[in-house]
């Protein structure tokens, strides 16, 4: 069914529907997001940052997403300046934002990173792959290691045959993923991998 579940016609979008190709990973800043890393040659895939990772991300990224707009230019700025020089980035966002983003009509429901996802499709990428983006409490890979997240609250769950869901994500994982993105941690892995076709 893909984004038309959302409503979104992808020929609403002539600029970017289906420009891109090959492996996506959309790294997000989970305390798991270093390990995730370490599981992949991520060098092999475009990058696509989600909030503070685009700040510290450790190599070239292509695309930075974020459902909160105005704080995009900040984490932007803070990019460090070794991998600035060799980047021209393209940032995506929900809703509304500056004339330097691509505006997208995604709902920004269930986290900056399951639009970042939406736009990893819409983009035309064959495969997307999650790191960091756990959406359980142990916190940010900047955080203390007593300090917990509240992706349980934020991202609450359904039960769908004695399983708990994230409940937008397994929606999106049945009706618009279509099997392209899987994750490398955490709720999303267990989601993802349950959804496989």
């Amino acid at each position: 069914m893909g984004l038309e579940y959302l409503g979104i016609n992808q020929d609403q979008f002539p600029e970017f529907r289906k420009k891109f190709s090959g492996d996506l990973l959309i790294c997000g800043s989970g305390r798991c997001a270093w390990d995730d890393l370490q599981k992949i040659n991520w060098t092999n895939y475009e990058v696509m940052c989600v909030n503070d990772m685009i700040m510290h991300f450790p190599g070239k990224i292509t695309h930075a997403y974020s459902n909160d707009h105005h704080m995009l230019p900040n984490w932007l700025s803070a990019r460090r300046p070794q991998y600035k020089k060799e980047e021209s980035i393209i940032v995506h966002t929900c809703h509304v934002g500056s004339s330097t983003m691509k505006i997208w009509p995604f709902p920004g429901h269930g986290s900056s990173s399951l639009s970042a996802c939406y736009v990893g499709i819409a983009l035309g990428y064959d495969s997307i792959t999650l790191a960091g983006i756990p959406l359980d409490d142990s916190g940010h890979y900047f955080d203390p290691p007593w300090v917990k997240t509240n992706f349980l609250c934020e991202v609450p769950e359904r039960v769908l045959n004695d399983k708990p869901y994230p409940r937008y994500w397994e929606s999106a994982a049945r009706n618009i993923f279509d099997g392209k993105v899987t994750s490398l941690s955490g709720r999303t892995k267990e989601l993802l991998d349950d959804f496989r076709p």
